[in-house]
């Protein structure tokens, strides 16, 4: 957000839905700013991990994986407490009680949301601006537009290859299962296997086995042509 961006949230409350990485980085403006200049923006967040789990980030509990990412079982989508400057500004907006823990449903209702946690609890929250920063979706509608099979219609799940091929027939073998030379890359190929396909760095880890078989359909497509 620019300084500007910022100068007109003074005096406003935020409301963020979900405690990721988009969350985070927001927060590092805010608190940021907020340190610079000794004015202040407000801001909850609100989160479905329980309360155990924000007291102590690094551990799952029950169902429940940890807020921060496990590095030894990277997703980098997950909350990077790992790195200190995130650690820092997490611990910061939890000190100042600005977590609302294990909320199931929210709804706005005018100019407020209102947060339901497990036992039935509401809470009420006013605020001038609000931010679902609840992750990359794809809509079932136009992936299936364009011949890609959804496998999970909540999550926008859809059946590629390891390296983003297209498949046509998933669970048959060889040539059957594919559409040859047709590919996905990015949020698009999204799927509980495979979360880091959002973000860049799981782009780039997808590039190498996209473009080996892009090149081998290519060639194959030629020797076609010439037979």
């Amino acid at each position: 957000m620019s300084e500007e961006k910022l100068r007109s949230l003074e005096g406003k409350r935020l409301v963020f839905i979900g405690f990721g990485n988009s969350t985070a980085e927001m927060l590092l403006q805010i608190q940021e700013y907020e340190a610079q200049t000794g004015r202040e923006i407000d801001y909850r967040i609100i989160t479905h991990y329980p309360e155990a789990s924000i007291r102590d980030p690094f551990t799952k509990f029950g169902s429940y994986d940890s807020v921060y990412r496990d590095i030894n079982k990277p997703n980098l989508v997950k909350l990077a407490g790992d790195l200190d400057h995130i650690n820092t500004s997490y611990s910061e907006a939890h000190q100042r009680r600005k977590i609302i823990s294990g909320i199931i449903n929210w709804e706005v209702e005018g100019n407020q949301v209102v947060a339901t946690d497990r036992d039935g609890i509401k809470t009420v929250i006013p605020y001038d601006q609000i931010y679902t920063l609840t992750g990359y979706r794809q809509e079932p509608e136009s992936l299936e537009r364009m011949g890609i099979q959804v496998l999970d219609d909540t999550m926008g799940a859809s059946a590629f290859d390891y390296d983003g091929e297209v498949q046509a027939n998933p669970g048959a073998v060889e040539r059957e299962r594919v559409y040859p030379g047709y590919f996905g890359i990015g949020p698009l190929t999204k799927t509980v296997y495979n979360p880091n396909a959002v973000v860049i760095p799981g782009i780039q880890y997808q590039l190498n086995d996209l473009l080996t078989t892009l090149v081998i359909r290519a060639a194959e497509y030629k020797l076609r042509r010439q037979s």
